[in-house]
């Protein structure tokens, strides 16, 4: 008996040890989380870690996490028209192709709204220029969309006089010229619209020559070839190929089995496109003559085939599906 009450003092005494150890590990534990959660917050900035936004940096918005920007679904499957290139010193060079840009992501007016369409511009300069120039990029974006809104209003008095008379379209082009320069500067108003302005200096002479009533038929070819020197050295040779292709054109649409091309026609298509070209129009038009014959076959066999009385409509149908396997496959 007294053995068991031995025995019962002790395993009271483990228990207490081994409760107290127990206690003693759960305090200790949760003053080291204590102190691990106070050093994390010491650790821990007062401030916002995101940078704090000054003027360009809101005109400017943080740059997304995609590689490539991801352009409006309207403008899939198209190449971009334009780029921004730097000189040297990292700085743009004003040229016609930074107004293609602008123009391009422009086109998305009516689906975007200007601010949303700026945002497509910045992730594509981003893309193939880095951030180095977007300052002054984009500060000639809001300087172009400036003009455009004030081209608009500009416009508007002159809608209601019309722009059939030279008068009213040399003020109007007049005005444009000094706003551009006002709104963008003259260099990059150069940059921007010599070719344009060039054209519209052309246009308008020749307005103005073919409604003078003072000049002959003669007089008026005369001036129209003189004022082609308002353009370009480009412009004139673009517009030397365009007039000499529907020149062509023209000429070859003239062309039948009934009126083949003559030795003059031919002539004048060597000096202007090549002996190639040549052979080309011939080739085209011996394959003219081949399928009219080929047409004039057919609906003559075709003619005869139906037409006949004592035949049944399936032989009717079994000759012509003949006669076209042998006569109209595409060799």
């Amino acid at each position: 008996m007294e053995s068991i009450k031995s025995n019962s003092r002790r395993w009271m005494v483990i228990a207490l040890i081994f409760g107290l150890g127990l206690a003693l590990l759960l305090v200790l534990g949760s003053r080291s989380s204590a102190r691990s959660s106070s050093a994390s917050a010491k650790a821990e900035p007062l401030v916002s870690s995101q940078p704090i936004q000054t003027f360009e940096q809101v005109s400017i918005p943080s740059q997304p996490d995609q590689s490539e920007p991801v352009p409006h679904h309207s403008l899939e499957g198209t190449a971009v028209n334009g780029e921004i290139r730097l000189d040297s010193r990292g700085h743009i060079i004003l040229h016609r192709d930074v107004r293609r840009l602008f123009d391009y992501y422009l086109s998305l007016r009516g689906r975007l709204s200007d601010e949303e369409i700026r945002s497509q511009l910045i992730q594509h300069l981003r893309a193939s220029l880095g951030t180095a120039p977007l300052d002054e990029a984009l500060a000639l974006f809001d300087r172009y969309i400036e003009l455009l809104e004030a081209e608009a209003r500009l416009s508007e008095p002159y809608a209601d006089i019309g722009h059939s008379k030279a008068e009213t379209l040399d003020a109007l082009m007049e005005e444009r010229r000094k706003l551009r320069r006002d709104l963008l500067s003259s260099e990059v108003s150069e940059a921007f619209f010599q070719d344009q302005e060039r054209y519209e200096s052309y246009q308008l002479e020749k307005l103005k020559i073919s409604t003078d009533q003072t000049l002959s038929a003669d007089e008026k070819r005369q001036a129209l070839a003189e004022a082609e020197s308002l353009l370009s050295p480009e412009q004139r040779l673009i517009r030397k190929k365009t007039f000499a292709y529907l020149d062509i054109k023209q000429l070859a649409q003239s062309f039948s089995p009934s009126r083949p091309m003559d030795a003059q026609s031919a002539e004048m298509i060597r000096q202007r496109f090549g002996e190639e070209a040549v052979n080309r129009m011939q080739k085209v038009q011996q394959e003219k003559q081949s399928w009219d014959s080929k047409r004039q076959d057919y609906l003559a066999e075709r003619l005869r085939i139906f037409q006949q009385s004592d035949v049944s409509p399936d032989e009717k149908k079994r000759q012509w599906e003949a006669y076209g396997q042998e006569h109209l496959s595409p060799s």
